[in-house]
């Protein structure tokens, strides 16, 4: 059998997420701690019961928010996205 020449080649994705993550950790001096919200969409999800609370508990904390919320909320309940967006800072 002939032996096989293995070539270094890269996930060109992949490559540049890690080049990314690199710079981001050497520019990222924030020392916030930060949360990921990220609610379902059904009834009584976690935004919807006390989503903008926590938010505001959270921020006037120090903490970083970021909300991920699902994309049927955006559909069926956009007037509870909209509280954050209108008082994004407490």
């Amino acid at each position: 059998m002939k032996s096989k020449t293995l070539i270094e080649y890269g996930f060109g994705r992949l490559d540049t997420l890690l080049d990314e993550k690199k710079s981001f950790e050497k520019n990222n001096t924030d020392e916030k701690k930060t949360f990921l919200i990220a609610p379902s969409y059904r009834d009584n999800n976690l935004l919807e019961r006390c989503g903008v609370e926590l938010i505001n508990i959270l921020l006037k904390s120090n903490y970083k928010i970021f909300l991920r919320p699902h994309f049927r909320i955006f559909q069926e309940s956009k007037d509870l996205i909209d509280v954050p967006k209108k008082n994004p800072k407490p």
